[in-house]
């Protein structure tokens, strides 16, 4: 449920750090896939002699910060229903520190499953900061009928810190924990609900020009794999799931994709959900998807065809056929900073 959050959250900050990293479209742009590498290796890795108390060598002039808004745009077509979702939202980028918000809006073209809604709505808070060998993470995230106020099954929210314990030029290594607050249905031997739970944050980084490898663990891992990076032909790979979330084949969410400069041709598990106030159960859409892509950073567009698609709410689970999906993503700097 945590990870949900979290992993929006990060598409955002790396989106807005190959904003701030110029890249040329004739070289092999750094990949911004839907399961990016994790916000820790944003800031810098210290040398590894480095101490808490030594300063900075030949310390850089400070970047200005970034202000970047955002929309986002997707919908799924498959023969027993359409999904529109209209989105936006900002982002702000300091040095090593990241602030970022979206809203969007799902809208079906009938009432899916039992439910009453046509209209969902999703919102998502990002803090994601580094201090040195500190790191400091923030998530929140409604995606309901009701969000947020629809009740403590309806939000997850997490606030997280981590320490890197080992770090040199190609790898880095990041150990901590926080307090995660959502309905988890837990209950205490009196009957109690349990809305916190402690939370483990583990990031591990290695780039080399072979590969980039990157691990995320919180409340379930998160492994992107990229072969051949700095080269025009590269694959990425990407897999994730959550361990308390995890039914059966279609929770474990991944995306195979083989990159040519700026365009690539892929495959995904995807699914689109939301949390019911008052239910158990959410409302999901789940479908796999062949598709091409055209990512020139500022625009990136995706379009596929979707098959296999369920549709499930309540208890219940129903075929909703083949179709077409389209994602767009667009990102609008406002500033400029150094190469």
């Amino acid at each position: 449920m945590i990870k949900n959050a979290v992993k929006t959250g990060v598409t955002l900050l790396v989106a807005a750090w190959l904003i701030s990293t110029p890249l040329p479209l004739t070289a092999a742009p750094a990949p911004a896939t839907e399961e990016p590498a994790p916000a820790a290796t944003l800031p810098t890795a210290p040398a590894a002699n480095a101490t808490e108390s030594d300063p900075p060598q030949n310390p850089e002039k400070p970047q200005p910060p970034l202000i970047i808004p955002l929309f986002t745009y997707r919908t799924l077509s498959v023969s027993d229903q359409t999904l529109h979702s209209p989105g936006s939202g900002i982002v702000f980028l300091a040095e090593d520190h990241l602030l970022a918000g979206t809203y969007s809006r799902t809208t079906w073209s009938t009432t899916p499953g039992t439910n009453r809604d046509k209209d969902y709505h999703t919102l998502e808070f990002l803090y994601d900061g580094a201090r040195r060998k500190h790191r400091y993470l923030t998530v929140l995230q409604s995606a309901s009928d009701k969000p947020i106020h629809g009740g403590t099954d309806t939000f997850q929210a997490a606030a997280l810190y981590g320490y890197e314990i080992f770090a040199t030029p190609s790898t880095s290594i990041v150990l901590g924990g926080g307090l995660g607050i959502s309905d988890f249905g837990l209950k205490t031997p009196n009957g109690q609900s349990i809305y916190a739970l402690p939370l483990p944050l583990i990031r591990l980084t290695h780039e080399d020009p072979r590969y980039h490898l990157s691990l995320e663990f919180i409340t379930g891992p998160t492994i992107n794999l990229t072969l051949a990076p700095e080269e025009n032909l590269r694959m990425t790979w990407n897999l994730r799931f959550d361990l308390d979330q995890l039914r059966d084949e279609r929770d474990l969410f991944y995306e195979i994709a083989l990159h040519y400069r700026f365009a690539s041709l892929g495959i995904q598990n995807e699914t689109i959900s939301f949390d019911l106030a008052g239910e158990k159960d959410p409302l999901e859409s789940t479908f796999y998807s062949a598709f091409a892509e055209v990512d020139l950073i500022l625009l990136k567009l995706r379009a596929g065809y979707a098959f296999d698609t369920l549709l499930r709410s309540v208890g219940t689970t129903e075929q909703t056929g083949d179709g077409l999906y389209l994602s767009l993503q667009g990102l609008i700097p406002l500033g400029s900073r150094s190469p």
